[in-house]
């Protein structure tokens, strides 16, 4: 007896044959998708609407976390307050540069909070 696994198989390999035999002549067993009618229409050129993609508030937001670090940063700090080496710890590609430069920026654009504490030696903690 043939388990189930191999006669699914079979059927694949003998689709992959069939087509790669006959090429575009297989019909596929479902039928085609259709696209409804409203949304068939010509492309809307953004031009002529008033849509200029410059002042995009998109733009902005990709602007500020779309760069390679600043999500996985968000991403380690969005639960609690972290320190440094705790966000250095939890994101172990990056570099001490390139993480006090992405902390910097994301700070600059006010998406994060630093907080310096004065005991010695200083702690600083990244917040919401």
């Amino acid at each position: 007896m043939v388990s189930k696994k191999y006669k699914v198989y079979f059927r694949d390999l003998q689709y992959f044959r069939k087509t790669a035999l006959c090429g575009d002549r297989v019909t596929p067993s479902k039928p085609p998708v259709t696209t409804p009618p409203e949304l068939s229409a010509a492309p809307v050129n953004w031009g002529d609407v008033g849509f200029d993609a410059s002042r995009c508030p998109i733009r902005d937001v990709l602007d500020r976390v779309g760069d390679k670090w600043s999500m996985l940063i968000l991403i380690a700090r969005a639960e609690k307050p972290v320190r440094f080496n705790a966000l250095h710890r939890n994101i172990p590609d990056i570099s001490k540069k390139m993480l006090i430069q992405s902390l910097r920026a994301i700070e600059r654009d006010g998406i994060v909070d630093r907080t310096v504490f004065a005991p010695l030696p200083p702690s600083v903690e990244y917040t919401a």
